[in-house]
């Protein structure tokens, strides 16, 4: 199938991961991304999103045997949850070359327990953080900024993709 828009579903937990993979192709340094290169091949520069990422496992009940699950390892606590969201999100965002992402996902279903709200539309994050992550200013809405994405402050936990000074 041919089509003028490239997308990738990536499920990747670990933020260093995750920025490699992006990062270099972002500043022109490696080519597309192709986690399924069987399935689907990117030849020539064209739109890319992410129309999946994230999954990120929080069960705030701690609930280990309910049968749920996420992607990778559960985040021990709501700040774990948010930290891995912002490193992230922010790859994505500092991503000049990234027009759009779709987090997976925003609510809790039966079997996965890998949403912002849970099963009954209760927010099982601080919505207003989520929020502040989601409005940074995307590299590609402006490409003169002189640093990454930082809507929220950082904290000596935060991850240095939250941080770092764009090149």
């Amino acid at each position: 199938m041919e089509t003028d828009v490239y997308d990738l579903h990536d499920y990747e937990q670990d933020l260093d991961n995750f920025a490699k993979r992006y990062d270099a192709w972002g500043q022109g340094e490696a080519d597309t991304p192709e986690l399924y290169p069987d399935r689907q091949h990117c030849d020539r520069v064209m739109p890319f999103f992410i129309s999946e990422y994230g999954g990120i496992k929080w069960d705030p009940s701690h609930q280990e045997d309910s049968g749920a699950w996420g992607y990778g390892q559960q985040a021990n606590s709501e700040e774990e949850f948010v930290t891995r969201y912002r490193g992230l999100t922010n790859t994505l965002l500092n991503n000049p070359k990234m027009f759009g992402f779709c987090y997976t996902q925003l609510y809790d279903v039966e079997q996965e327990c890998n949403g912002i709200y849970d099963y009954h539309r209760r927010p099982k994050v601080d919505i207003a953080a989520i929020r502040a992550i989601n409005t940074g200013c995307a590299a590609i809405e402006d490409e003169d900024r002189d640093t990454v994405a930082q809507p929220m402050a950082a904290s000596a936990e935060s991850d240095a993709h939250t941080t770092r000074e764009a090149a």
